[in-house]
């Protein structure tokens, strides 16, 4: 019996020694974040060979700092980096990437220090918790590793390295040997009205969006290489966008008619599709019914019609709805023409000539005309329909974004589109006593093709694209000639 339990006594020994010598080759692991592909990368220690980095006669073992960045790839050249060495206390140092080689990482106790006997004190930050590529601010990144924001001023990218920047402020800065260190600590918590300054809608990396008043709104928070937004409830999906200054968003069109179909009222919904609100800012003057009355409302991300239809006829984000993309499907929720329905009343839905989203009330579909359009098939269904009397009505006009793709927004052939069209809204208003609702899926960029023909696109995130009209006449306001 002894016997027995001496041999299990060595084998659990042995089993043990071995997980233990496993856990050990299993990889020394740094984060490396920012502006890199993948955003944030595990650099395994252990894969790069350890040099000797002596201090007051104190001799250390250490990975120097350029190999470690060797294995990764930097979206700007590393003459135009910096790198952020943070500590898990926040405290940080900002150096030229330039100066890597001039760095060690030296494991210490179970943590990583960072050892430059060439650089000023400051940046043998201790206990480092990751390692921030900065890409300097003249280096344009793509969509996918930056901070878009839309507001008054335009288009703006802010790469996520720099994102980081705005968390911390700067504390000092100190040079030896010519090389130069900046020393940063952390901000209070952002607060989003500080660094927008405005309502607006945040995009979140899952599709889903969150208007925001800025007298309620809560904070931005670095981690892991992204932004997240945090209030009473965390949102755990990084921030991608931004689009301030609005008043709503496209997709509160369907509570709208929601509270109107309660109330017994008909509805008239019309949507221009590509319709900007650049285009009818600059076209105002020379317009009648879509002169006024307009608000400046958020687009969805993509900007792109299936998604924006589903969401507003649904009254939920893309993440909600589950159309995130061009398909043709029906959303995870229930639509408009659905709640209709359920009241007991009557709708109708007047689109072009296909399906862009799988609806429960069946669309009137119209043919191409010998122009390529199919705007006056559209509005002579509609009016039809509207003969009928139905409670609700639901008219999409696509001949906008049709001109707008091939000539650009601000081209004759859009301008003279949106006239035609306009036209056909006031026929449709004069024969519809009820309440009428007009809003755009999106709107449109000018781009320069290859070849210098300029053309309009959509799903750009700037904006063009991402701010549009939203229009609502009540009952007994609307305009007549």
């Amino acid at each position: 019996m002894k016997r027995t339990i001496l041999i299990l006594t060595i084998v659990l020994l042995m089993v043990f020694a071995g997980c233990t010598n496993k856990e050990s080759e299993s990889g020394k692991y740094i984060t490396i974040n920012g502006d890199v592909e993948g955003i944030s990368v595990q650099v395994d220690l252990s894969d790069i060979s350890h040099e000797d980095v002596t201090i007051n006669d104190t001799t250390y073992k250490g990975v120097r700092l350029s190999k470690v960045l060797q294995k990764v790839s930097l979206l700007a050249p590393v003459e135009k980096s910096y790198l952020m060495i943070t500590a898990r206390d926040g405290v940080s140092a900002l150096i030229d990437a330039e100066t890597a080689s001039l760095c060690h990482v030296v494991e210490e106790e179970g943590v990583f220090n960072m050892k430059a006997p060439e650089h000023p004190r400051v940046i043998g930050i201790k206990d480092v918790l990751e390692i921030t590529v900065v890409a300097h601010e003249d280096v344009e990144v793509s969509d996918d590793h930056a901070l878009k924001i839309v507001d008054e001023e335009g288009d703006r990218r802010i790469s996520f390295g720099n994102c980081k920047l705005l968390m911390f402020e700067k504390s000092g800065e100190s040079r030896q040997n010519g090389n130069l260190a900046v020393k940063y600590v952390k901000k209070a918590p952002l607060k989003a009205e500080d660094f927008i300054g405005d309502d607006f809608v945040l995009y979140f990396d899952n599709y889903d969006m969150l208007k925001v008043d800025r007298d309620y709104a809560g904070s931005f928070v670095w981690e892991n290489g992204r932004i997240y937004y945090e209030t009473d409830e965390r949102h755990d999906s990084p921030v991608t966008g931004i689009v301030s200054g609005v008043d709503t968003v496209i997709f509160d069109a369907f509570d709208m008619m929601k509270i109107l179909l309660d109330k017994n009222e008909k509805v008239m919904f019309i949507l221009p599709d590509g319709l900007s609100y650049e285009q009818v800012e600059y076209y105002k003057d020379n317009l009648t019914i879509l002169s006024g009355n307009y608000k400046k409302a958020a687009s969805v991300n993509p900007a792109i019609s299936n998604v924006a239809l589903a969401a507003i006829i649904t009254g939920q984000s893309p993440f909600v709805t589950g159309i995130t993309k061009r398909e043709v499907k029906a959303p995870n929720v229930k639509d408009i023409f659905e709640y209709a329905a359920s009241k007991g009343k009557t709708a109708a839905y007047v689109e072009g000539n296909s399906v862009l989203v799988v609806t429960s009330e069946k669309p009137k579909l119209n043919v191409v005309d010998s122009e390529g359009y199919t705007d006056k098939g559209v509005f002579e269904t509609a009016m039809y329909e509207l003969g009928k009397h139905p409670d609700l009505i639901f008219i999409h006009f696509h001949g906008i974004d049709d001109a707008n793709h091939e000539y650009s927004p601000l081209s004759e052939e859009a301008r003279q589109k949106i006239f035609e069209i306009e036209g056909y809204i006031k026929e449709l208003v004069k024969n519809f006593f009820g309440h009428v609702i007009i809003v755009p899926d999106h709107g449109a960029v000018a781009i320069e093709d290859a070849d210098g023909t300029t053309r309009g696109k959509h799903n750009l995130f700037k904006y063009g694209d991402m701010y549009v009209p939203f229009y609502y006449f009540e009952r007994g306001s609307l305009i007549e000639e």
